[in-house]
C-alpha cells in the first residue's frame, strides 16, 4: 500500500468550504480511481493548515494525473479546490 500525503494552507475562514468541495467534487473522483482505498484528512477548526492522505494499492498519481482525472470528470483544474489541495504538496 502507497500514501500520498497532501499539506495545503487554506485562507482564514475557508476550512467549512474546503471540506465540503473536497467531500463533494474531489472525494467521487478518486474512489472512481483504479487502485485507490482511502482517504484521511486532518484539520482543527478555526485553523488554516490542512493535511490529506490518500491511500492506493500501488504509486499514488501524480499532481498533473490528479488534475488530469479532474478534467475528464468535467471539472475545472481551477476550481478553488483542486488549486488550494495542490499548492503545497509533499511526496
Amino acid at each position: 500500500m502507497y500514501a500520498r500525503n497532501v499539506a495545503v494552507r487554506l485562507k482564514p475562514n475557508t476550512l467549512g468550504d474546503f471540506t465540503k468541495s473536497f467531500e463533494t467534487n474531489v472525494l467521487p473522483i478518486l474512489r472512481r480511481q483504479k487502485g485507490f482505498q482511502d482517504e484521511i484528512t486532518f484539520a482543527m477548526p478555526g485553523e488554516t493548515d490542512v493535511v490529506a492522505i490518500s491511500l492506493w494499492e500501488a504509486m499514488a498519481p501524480r499532481s498533473s494525473e490528479l488534475c488530469a482525472m479532474m478534467l475528464e470528470e468535467n471539472i475545472s483544474c481551477s476550481a478553488s479546490s483542486l488549486l488550494r489541495l495542490l499548492q503545497r504538496e509533499s511526496t
